[in-house]
């Protein structure tokens, strides 16, 4: 069954993005949902994309945990498979080091848009550059993380994607999902 959505030029919501699948009309409806919210960019200290680095591996009793896009399940860390790099190597990237209430998302690959919340073990953990690092500033991690791991919040971190064969996100696009925020305490009930 095909399926398809039409959108008027003035109806464009980025210059940089003509293509169908960000179109989609379960995206489309996912957006419009929450359309109405400010974006995630007013909530955030950063998007970091972690540095690349040649991976060479260390041993777990020397090394640092490393941290793998397949250890970012949506919701949660799984450090049943953990890799580790030197201390070295762990200074030459210092900025992809993971603060407590970050919200990692796989950026690259199979489980494109997976999201969780670290919340301070193991320490310390580096992220590789398969991971994007959302740095939350007035705004809950484990709820935002939460947030993005909704259908709507699934819906819409996927739709940014670009590539067929090995998709990505964009860290510029992240900064422009909207977020709606909840009152009388809920949002620290969806936290805890």
């Amino acid at each position: 069954m095909a399926v398809w959505s039409s959108i008027d030029v003035s109806e464009l919501q980025s210059p940089k993005r003509l293509d169908a699948e960000f179109y989609k009309p379960e995206y489309l409806r996912a957006f419009q949902v929450v359309a109405d919210h400010r974006p995630l960019q007013d909530y955030q200290k950063r998007v970091l994309h972690p540095k690349e680095i040649k991976r060479v591996y260390a041993d777990a009793d020397t090394g640092v945990v490393f941290l793998l896009a397949q250890n970012i399940q949506p919701g949660s860390l799984d450090f049943s498979f953990t890799a580790f790099i030197s201390s070295e190597t762990a200074a030459e990237i210092r900025q992809n080091k993971l603060e407590v209430g970050d919200v990692v998302l796989t950026r690259t690959g199979a489980n494109y848009g997976d999201t969780a919340c670290y919340l301070g073990v193991p320490a310390p953990v580096y992220a590789s550059a398969h991971c994007l690092v959302i740095r939350p500033e007035s705004i809950s991690g484990p709820f935002l993380s939460a947030y993005l791991n909704t259908t709507i919040g699934r819906a819409l971190v996927k739709r940014g994607a670009y590539g067929t064969s090995q998709p990505e996100i964009a860290p510029a696009y992240l900064k422009t999902i909207p977020v709606p925020r909840l009152k009388n305490g809920l949002e620290r009930k969806v936290e805890e």
